[in-house]
């Protein structure tokens, strides 16, 4: 009897697994065909739109694809989508695998001084812009008035300058866009009511450094040159590299001081602990926004996230 079972059981996970097989292969041949679907829709050439970085410069379209011609360009819906950040995560991490073959940037109607801190705070490295002034996302049905909706659009850039848009995609909880989804179902509960919006940090480094720096014509070129950072922008006062997910400001002036970056979920929480701790406020800009230094020599930025 204990055998009969026990051949009963194998025959039926054969025949569970049999099904799983027959099924996955199935849904990969769909998603073969949606894809090759997705390549005839109609392309539709596009005007130059501008858009703004992080560091308030202007930036178009067509820089967007730096030396590619073709880009791969996310509509995120901005800060307060826990989901749009969930899935820039993700690509934040395929990044280096998708610029080999496609340049890729990520647009929020975000403000640019909003977009720095939320870079700093995700460690995203991938182009990131603000499409708030241009009509390209609404162009594309990404907006419909005042509602938004994540996706992603691909462009191309002809022989003659022209951009032309050829293909795209909506988000949504469970697409293939995010490997989240599909690992999260693997477990025996499933997904179940995860949200993205619960995963916080009390207290986390940002990508942002603060350096002084002296002889900053000498100090770029051995920045760039040497260290193979990438210049972001040339201020009066200081300068910007960007080294993999680090944005390093280098301030033009004598001295040696190096301030490092912490996001807290509670500033005023956090900077209670840090005092009661034997921290010294150097400065204060706001209530969310202070220099601090340790007992140890360690300086740092504060703010509220």
């Amino acid at each position: 009897m204990e055998y009969s079972d026990k051949g009963r059981m194998t025959m039926h996970t054969q025949a569970l697994t049999e099904q799983i097989i027959r099924l996955e292969r199935e849904i990969q041949q769909k998603k073969n065909e949606l894809a090759k679907l997705r390549r005839t829709q109609p392309q539709k050439e596009v005007e130059n739109a501008a858009f703004l970085t992080p560091q308030k410069d202007r930036v178009t379209l067509a820089e967007l694809f730096e030396d590619k011609n073709e880009l791969i360009l996310i509509h995120h819906m901005g800060r307060r989508c826990s989901y749009c950040s969930l899935w820039s995560d993700g690509f934040n991490g395929i990044y280096p695998h998708l610029k080999q073959k496609a340049a890729f940037a990520v647009a929020t109607p975000d403000s640019p001084d909003t977009l720095d801190s939320l870079r700093a705070e995700r460690g995203w490295t991938f182009p990131l812009v603000s499409d708030g002034d241009t009509p390209l996302r609404s162009d594309l049905g990404f907006q419909v008035d005042d509602l938004f909706y994540p996706g992603v659009s691909v462009f191309q850039k002809t022989s003659d300058g022209r951009i032309v848009h050829t293909n795209q995609a909506m988000f949504g909880p469970g697409d293939d866009f995010c490997s989240v989804w599909h690992l999260l179902d693997l477990l025996p509960g499933g997904r179940g009511d995860f949200d993205p919006a619960r995963t916080k940090e009390e207290f986390r480094m940002t990508g942002n450094v603060a350096v002084q720096i002296r002889e900053p014509e000498n100090a770029a070129r051995f920045y760039e040159h040497v260290l193979g950072m990438t210049p972001v922008q040339d201020k009066p006062d200081e300068l910007v590299f960007q080294s993999g997910s680090t944005t390093f400001y280098m301030e033009k002036t004598e001295g040696d001081a190096v301030y490092f970056e912490f996001a807290a979920a509670d500033a005023g929480k956090m900077k209670q602990r840090l005092v009661e701790n034997g921290c010294e406020i150097e400065k204060t800009y706001s209530d969310t926004s202070m220099l601090v230094k340790d007992p140890y020599g360690l300086r740092f930025h504060l703010f509220e996230k």
